[in-house]
């Protein structure tokens, strides 16, 4: 940037070092900016395949605000996407199975284990506190 203001004719203002140094024509550098920017906004626009590309150093609200919003809409794909769309959901199904499978074997083991551990404690949980049996022959 520098070398090319330089060649344009910018005047600088360096200290005696160099280590800090001002660009003194704003204008000269703001209009490098731009050609660099454009370069590059037409070089993604023509890879990109947009219809148009524009660069500018600051944003201007009043600008952007005359091309209104897009907002995206469904895409219908074509055939090599709507392949690999099925592939995708073909997989999300296998795996929605498997985990169906995996959660009710997870719960048969959790009730299984649960009905052992109660048939185990059964005598000390289903045991009804009974009052003292007095014999006939005790009264």
């Amino acid at each position: 940037m520098r070398e090319e203001y330089e060649a344009r004719g910018g005047a600088i203002a360096a200290d005696l070092l160099e280590e800090h140094s001002v660009l003194e024509d704003a204008a000269l550098v703001e209009t490098i900016l731009l050609e660099k920017l454009r370069a590059a906004a037409e070089e993604a626009r023509a890879k990109l395949g947009f219809a148009w590309a524009d660069a500018m150093v600051r944003y201007d609200y009043a600008t952007m605000a005359e091309y209104g919003r897009v907002y995206p809409g469904p895409v219908e794909p074509d055939e090599t996407a709507q392949k690999r769309v099925d592939e995708i959901t073909a997989e999300l199904e296998k795996l929605q199975l498997e985990m169906e499978d995996e959660g009710l074997r997870t719960v048969l083991t959790m009730r299984s284990t649960t009905a052992w551990t109660l048939w185990k404690r059964k005598p000390a949980i289903c045991r009804r506190p009974t009052a003292p049996r007095i014999s006939p022959v005790q009264a």
